[in-house]
């Protein structure tokens, strides 16, 4: 990752659009979309510029406590380490039970993959 972008931007899952990974599966044993998300897009960047991203920008910029945010955050995760660990595979979008969201997400060609 460069030196000055990281700085500007934030992680957000597309909410409410049908191509975002927001949803949940019904398999609680299932990693959610949004945790593969993070992995597939944050995998090896240092850990400073992916907390940045995945919170500490927004925080900043809506004035939001961070404190209080790391406490929930330490709870629900995902942890930097489980963020920044490369995926297996890309998951598979195309059953009945995912009804194709999530897909974007996981470009790997194409505009902004």
């Amino acid at each position: 990752m460069g030196d000055w972008w990281w700085t500007n931007i934030f992680w957000g899952r597309d909410y409410p659009h049908p191509e975002g990974t927001w949803r949940y599966s019904d398999d609680p044993d299932e990693t959610p979309m949004t945790h593969l998300s993070l992995r597939h897009a944050m995998a090896g960047a240092p850990h400073d510029k992916v907390r940045a991203i995945v919170g500490e920008n927004a925080a900043r910029v809506y004035g939001l406590d961070m404190a209080a945010l790391r406490s929930i955050a330490g709870e629900i995760g995902p942890s930097i380490e489980e963020i920044t660990t490369p995926l297996e595979a890309i998951p598979a979008l195309d059953g009945p039970e995912r009804k194709g969201y999530g897909y974007f997400a996981f470009r790997t060609v194409g505009p902004y993959a």
